[in-house]
């Protein structure tokens, strides 16, 4: 599904795909996204309308972004509206009834915002590297911390270089062996 919300409060909209209902898409808000000044503080559920619904997929939303560039991550100005739905409509056809908005979701959803937004940096105790958000915190004590011993690094057998084991195979497909590593030409 393609969707428009409307930020209510600001001048701006969010254009975007979702595999699912949008409402269970903005249940925790965009917080998270990187947005316009004018949306700080304004991306919760209680500050989302939706404006617009139509069939379609993750291309069709990548062809409009790149027919109708936004002003900041997946935000225009809500003067842009008009041509975000005729720009919807043209690829996919007919834009959808909206569904009613449902009752807001639970409260304490754990829900994390941006900075900007009031949200606080998550910190590594071992290295002391600060994080927006606290998956990218959890990725790195998992992959990439310097100072645990059980982050999982895999070693590339052609250079026997330590890599983060999820980016083994692309690092083995660009891995260069260094000439030490390399037997004499002809022997």
């Amino acid at each position: 599904m393609l969707y428009i919300f409307q930020v209510v409060g600001s001048d701006h909209v969010k254009f975007g795909y979702t595999g699912g209902c949008p409402w269970a898409r903005v249940r925790d808000g965009f917080w998270r996204l990187v947005h316009p000044e004018a949306c700080c503080g304004k991306l919760g559920w209680e500050s989302l309308q939706l404006v617009a619904l139509a069939p379609g997929t993750m291309a069709d939303e990548k062809f409009i972004q790149t027919q109708l560039p936004s002003v900041s991550g997946e935000f225009w100005h809500d003067r842009d509206l008009e041509r975000l739905r005729s720009a919807i409509e043209a690829r996919v056809g007919d834009l959808l009834p909206l569904p009613a908005k449902p009752d807001a979701p639970m409260m304490g959803r754990g829900v994390e915002k941006r900075p900007c937004c009031g949200g606080s940096p998550v910190v590594c105790y071992a290295c002391r590297a600060t994080f927006t958000f606290l998956v990218h915190l959890n990725t790195h004590r998992r992959e990439s911390c310097p100072k645990r011993i059980a982050a999982v690094k895999s070693s590339c057998g052609a250079c026997g270089k330590l890599v983060i084991g999820r980016n083994l195979k692309r690092h083995e497909r660009a891995c260069r062996p260094s000439e030490s590593s390399v037997g004499p030409i002809g022997s």
